[in-house]
């Protein structure tokens, strides 16, 4: 009642977030044409894992029995709980990278979609998307490229967050109204105008202490 009377039963009013993503559907074009489509039920194929050395270092990895009974197998970035954020620091990132994707010469409206689930530390573990375009260098998509399930609040950019990528922004925290798997969609046309090869690089940081479930990662599609 007391929530009530001021106002305090909304959310974000105790210091809550909004969901890190949302589980209703994206609306696409008409008659669109997948260039490429995985849903990792047929195992890694060429996709690759990387990462940067931490003390306990540990990689993503395919995994059935996902969150809320989804089938089949999806990508895990484990944001495991280790390490004191002292001696033990366990700061580290790790990334997933798809196969190299080859794009015909007429595009019309490229895009990318991928399903996934987040329930991380949050502000301080989480996850971001990259494209190489022609071998050239990583970049991050930025927000303003999500048509669906952009970044959501992101990291606490202060000094005392370890996460190597604490400045970039990402999808962290736990989402608190129900939300679960949820599908984000990228608009490609500020990155490739046809004929190119691109892969994508899916980061998830840790900064160096505590961590609850991790980033999963499903049905990719260009």
């Amino acid at each position: 009642k007391a929530l009530l009377a001021v106002e305090m039963n909304t959310p974000g009013s105790c210091g809550d977030s909004l969901n890190v993503i949302e589980s209703d559907p994206p609306t696409y074009c008409e008659g669109r044409t997948a260039l490429y489509f995985d849903d990792f039920e047929s195992g890694v194929g060429a996709w690759t894992v990387s990462n940067s050395s931490p003390p306990t270092p540990y990689d993503w990895v395919l995994v059935g029995g996902l969150p809320f009974g989804r089938p089949g197998t999806a990508w895990f970035g484990e944001d495991r709980h280790i390490g004191d954020c002292g001696g033990n620091d366990e700061s580290g990132l790790h990334s997933l990278f798809s196969p190299t994707i080859a794009l015909p010469a007429q595009l019309n409206e490229p895009g990318l979609s991928f399903t996934h689930y987040v329930e991380t530390e949050r502000g301080y573990d989480g996850g971001n998307l990259k494209i190489s375009v022609d071998g050239g260098p990583w970049t991050i998509v930025p927000k303003s490229a999500f048509q669906h399930n952009a970044y959501n609040e992101g990291f606490d950019t202060s000094p005392s967050n370890t996460n190597p990528i604490a400045q970039e922004p990402a999808w962290s925290g736990v989402s608190l109204q129900g939300a679960q798997w949820g599908t984000s969609v990228v608009d490609l046309s500020g990155f490739v105008s046809g004929g190119e090869e691109i892969r994508l690089r899916f980061d998830f940081g840790k900064d160096g202490c505590t961590g609850i479930d991790g980033w999963y990662v499903d049905d990719v599609e260009v």
